[in-house]
């Protein structure tokens, strides 16, 4: 299951009939069917590549084989094969996930059985969880990185967990400085490479940062200009050429490298800032609408990896024990003394304590 060969969407759509080409007879009209499904649903080349390409592996490992009659035998053949050929099980639930999505559709149609999907369930083999960056190891990246731009990209990734797909399309307009100490960041509408909805995003940690760089850009004057721009050999500003995202994805490698931290991917930044938004008191809708731009909250949950001191602490708060091990003290004395003569008045008059009116509480 091949990574995603697509550097833009024309070299994606030009690799998609190729490798549809290659696949047998029996196979090429469903994929080229659900294929274009996949363009009436306005989905991207380089999805529509990911999905050809995958199926492309599966027919070849398969020697063929119509899928109307393959089985969970050969599902294990095929999968054994790859992770013999050196695939890891991230590729493997990758490539997996565009052929159970076309296996379900093919079993919509009447021509799967309903548990043959199933059988592409790829199991965690013990793969460590996700790395979440800590304050260190963020300073030490702030401190290394070579350009401001870079920190820049260090600071974003890690304060506003902005995808790589959504920081390299950021205009200068789209940054706004505010008196308050921090910046807004108004995430564009929806587009090639962009997941997630538009939005107002605001960060203070980075704002310093985002002063510095705009006031050093060569486009600041030009709302359109893209914000991070690519860099010649020299580390000199192209002005007008934006930072791609592979552009990106290196600066991150090179930064790791020189601060010497623990390797990890860009979305790996992604999932410690809504670790951290979690830990600060967010809740599942107010994180879904901070990173996602809706108010669905079903892929919230997966991002976030609490600490094990984070665990524990929220145990002790569960059973009114604080830090120190001593029972948690009422946080208003008036007020405990106020409820625990509301449970006497219900329980020797019945009803409701009368509450104060406003004639009452200025002594009338």
């Amino acid at each position: 299951m091949e990574r995603n060969h697509a550097n833009t969407p024309a070299e994606a759509e030009r690799r998609i009939p190729d490798l549809v080409a290659r696949l047998s007879d029996p196979n090429r009209t469903h994929v080229e069917e659900y294929l274009t499904l996949k363009v009436a649903q306005g989905t991207r080349s380089s999805t529509r590549e990911h999905y050809a390409r995958a199926l492309h592996q599966l027919d070849a490992a398969l020697n063929g084989k119509p899928w109307a009659t393959i089985d969970h035998i050969d599902v294990a053949r095929f999968v054994a094969a790859q992770r013999l050929a050196g695939y890891s099980d991230d590729t493997l639930r990758s490539g997996g996930s565009y052929i159970k999505a076309f296996l379900r559709w093919h079993r919509d149609e009447g021509k799967l059985p309903p548990r043959l999907v199933a059988a592409f369930y790829i199991r965690n083999r013990g793969l460590p969880e996700r790395p979440i960056v800590t304050d260190e190891e963020e300073k030490a990246l702030l401190a290394t990185a070579p350009t401001l731009r870079d920190q820049v990209i260090v600071s974003l990734l890690l304060e506003a967990g902005f995808r790589v797909s959504e920081l390299r399309l950021l205009d200068v307009g789209h940054v706004q400085l505010d008196d308050r100490g921090g910046a807004w960041i108004t995430m564009p509408p929806p587009q090639e490479g962009l997941k997630t909805g538009p939005r107002p995003v605001y960060v203070a940690k980075s704002r310093g940062l985002l002063e510095s760089y705009l006031s050093l850009h060569p486009n600041r004057g030009d709302p359109a200009a893209p914000l991070l721009l690519a860099y010649d050999n020299r580390r000199l500003a192209r002005p007008g050429v934006r930072l791609l995202s592979n552009g990106i994805r290196c600066v991150i490698h090179r930064v790791q490298r020189r601060a010497g931290v623990r390797p990890f991917r860009p979305h790996d930044a992604r999932h410690t800032s809504i670790t951290r938004a979690s830990d600060a008191g967010l809740n599942l809708v107010d994180l879904s609408e901070r990173y996602w731009g809706r108010r669905d909250s079903r892929h919230a949950a997966r991002y976030i990896h609490h600490s094990q001191d984070h665990k524990e602490r929220v145990a002790r708060q569960a059973a009114g024990i604080d830090p120190n091990g001593s029972p948690v003290a009422p946080r208003d004395e008036t007020e405990a003394k106020l409820l625990e003569l509301r449970r006497l008045w219900r329980d020797l008059i019945g009803g409701e304590l009368p509450r104060a009116t406003p004639r009452d509480s200025v002594g009338h």
